[in-house]
């Protein structure tokens, strides 16, 4: 891994790069002036599964419980039964789930690795490489800005619920997602709650 950006051809020194003997895996040298190191674990599935990998592109999507008004039910000339009693709606907790973030790419994964009881390879064997089992990943190492860390550090804060979901290398697209909630999911299906 390289410190600075190299162009085909140039000769590659030795000071540029990464020194894996460093105690800070030279970790520093990813990120951009105006970004930050921030270090998020989800602890959901894909993570528990080892399937991520440094450089992955990935969405963030986060799933949060909030006290929001309901909107009262309209009558067939549009008017609300508040506007009619004067009673506003207590504040419910509701379910939001939403994409936080597009296309963050994973600077870094910090991971245990618990290999299993093994006889030693004989020298020159190759060595053998960790199973999904034996990775715990502590957690990722994300190039953000300022503003989008602390965005992040609050999620966490009021505890928010985190999925990555991981996109193709060669992804640009930014999506145009809806935020799910009930109401969401009862229009998308056509559902309807029967009052007995």
């Amino acid at each position: 891994i390289t410190t600075v950006h190299l162009i085909q051809g140039e000769l590659l020194m030795e000071h540029h790069l990464a020194d894996p003997t460093n105690i800070a895996h030279d970790i520093g040298y990813i990120i951009g002036d105006d970004q930050v190191l921030f270090a998020f674990n989800p602890g959901d599935l894909m993570s528990s599964l080892s399937i991520l990998q440094r450089g992955d592109v990935v969405d963030l999507f986060v799933s949060l419980t909030v006290a929001a008004p309901i909107a009262p039910p309209e009558d067939e000339e549009g008017t609300t039964t508040a506007a009619v009693t004067g009673e506003e709606e207590e504040p419910q907790p509701r379910l939001f789930t939403f994409d936080a973030y597009q296309r963050i790419q994973l600077t870094a994964i910090v991971a245990d690795i618990v290999m299993e009881e093994a006889p030693a390879p004989a020298e020159g064997q190759p060595q053998p490489t960790p199973k999904p089992s034996e990775v715990n990943v502590r957690a990722y190492l994300l190039a953000l800005t300022a503003q989008d860390a602390l965005v992040l550090k609050h999620l966490i804060d009021i505890g928010a619920d985190f999925d990555l979901v991981l996109r193709s290398p060669s992804s640009t697209e930014l999506f145009e997602l809806t935020p799910v909630t009930v109401d969401y999911l009862l229009e998308r299906y056509q559902l309807e709650i029967v009052e007995r």
